[in-house]
C-alpha cells in the first residue's frame, strides 16, 4: 500500500510528479531535454559505465557515474530536475532516520 506523503508545495514540481517519485522512486520531466541533450547524456553514461566495467566492475545492477557538466549540465539548470533531486535527498534522508 503507498504511503502518504507531506510534500510542501512547489510551482515547478507538481505534487503528482513529487508523489510519483516517492512512491516508486522514478518520474518523467516531459520537455526538459532536446535529442541532442539526452544523446550527449546517454554517451557519457556509457562511457563511464564502459570504464567501469574495464576496472573490473560488476556487469548489471544499479551503476553510479560522476555527471559532468559538458554532458550533464543542461539538466542542472532546470528547475524541476533540481527540485526531483532535492526531493529524492529529502526521501532518502527521512527513510535513513
Amino acid at each position: 500500500m503507498p504511503r502518504a506523503t507531506q510534500l510542501p508545495p512547489d510551482p515547478s514540481l507538481p505534487a503528482r510528479l513529487r508523489i510519483n517519485l516517492d512512491e516508486h522512486g522514478w518520474l518523467v520531466l516531459p520537455d526538459v531535454l532536446d535529442r541532442r541533450a539526452v544523446g550527449a547524456m546517454r554517451e557519457a553514461f556509457e562511457l563511464a559505465a564502459a570504464a567501469q566495467k574495464e576496472a573490473g566492475a560488476r556487469e548489471g545492477g544499479t551503476r553510479y557515474v560522476a555527471l559532468d557538466d559538458a554532458s550533464f549540465g543542461v539538466a542542472k539548470g532546470e528547475p524541476r530536475v533540481l527540485e526531483a533531486a532535492q526531493t529524492a535527498k529529502d526521501l532518502a534522508a527521512e527513510a535513513a532516520s
